[in-house]
């Protein structure tokens, strides 16, 4: 979205047991965007809950005109068709509805 300030913030769970799931940075594509929150620790709880579904997911730091949010997503993914999968899958999974974004 033109005008605003997004960074990639790799977001990691506090148990040891959870999955860690690297976020490549530099990859072209798509992902799947579930939510927007101005507090981080309500983010962070939508990322653990993802990721210990093995979902590669990551929050972006956004900046607007009323503050600082952050968008939770997961991917990135190469293909539309896997992204849509993915999109499928964890609404199945956690009954979350996304949508496909692209990336980055």
């Amino acid at each position: 979205v033109g005008g605003l300030n997004a960074s990639l913030l790799q977001s990691e769970p506090s148990s040891d047991s959870a999955p860690r799931i690297a976020v490549a940075s530099n990859v072209a594509g798509f992902a799947v965007q579930l939510g927007v929150f101005a507090d981080k620790a309500k983010a962070d709880a939508l990322i653990t809950t993802l990721k210990a579904q093995r979902f590669a997911a990551f929050a972006e730091k956004i900046s607007t005109a009323s503050g600082s949010s952050f968008r939770v997503r997961v991917g990135p993914i190469i293909q539309r068709s896997e992204a849509e999968k993915t999109k499928d899958a964890i609404k199945s999974k956690l009954a979350l509805d996304g949508f496909v974004v692209p990336f980055p």
